[in-house]
């Protein structure tokens, strides 16, 4: 079975980077997304939620080099 997920949103917080060895690098995102949905009442809503994402190795060292706070990726 295969889950495939595809994200498009912003990140929350710099990329937490952990090297464990000269050639193991991971890196932690958190990641928001936002939905905007009509309520019942016809108000405009907006709904955020959160998604944790690990980069491993050569992916790591790219988001470190080139994300920040804010950025927004796909």
């Amino acid at each position: 079975m295969i889950n495939k997920v595809i994200l498009v949103g912003r990140l929350g917080n710099d990329p937490d980077l952990n090297r464990f060895s000269e050639k193991s690098v991971k890196a932690s995102l958190r990641v928001a997304t936002n939905e905007y949905y009509k309520s019942q009442d016809g108000n405009w809503q907006e709904r955020t939620e959160w998604h944790d994402v690990v980069l491993w190795a050569g992916l790591a060292e790219r988001a470190e080099r080139d994300l920040q706070k804010g950025s927004l990726i796909y």
